[in-house]
């Protein structure tokens, strides 16, 4: 007496537990993805951002530019704010 339904499939998947897969975007930069299927099934365990291009933080980017252009942080309640509410809270001198 024959199964019914369909076949079993005997196919074996290639397991790769460890791998890397590397990114190039446009600005020049490399992202580095490291994956571990043996900790995680969903995404990768870490990834390495390397910038090649000069990267200018944040502190940087507004020191060149004008006042009424800066963000500025407010220490109250920890968010940047515009040059007029900045002056109206008394964070400027």
């Amino acid at each position: 007496m024959s199964k019914r339904g369909r076949p079993v499939s005997t196919l074996i998947e290639n397991k790769l537990l460890k791998y890397t897969r590397e990114y190039e975007s446009e600005d020049g930069s490399t992202e580095v993805w490291y994956f571990d299927r043996s900790i995680t099934r969903n995404g990768p365990v870490s990834v390495e951002i390397k910038h090649f291009k000069q990267y200018i933080s944040f502190e940087e980017e507004q020191a060149g530019l004008p006042l009424t252009k800066r963000q500025f942080f407010n220490e109250i309640n920890h968010k940047y704010v515009g040059y007029a509410r900045a002056k109206a809270l008394g964070i400027l001198k």
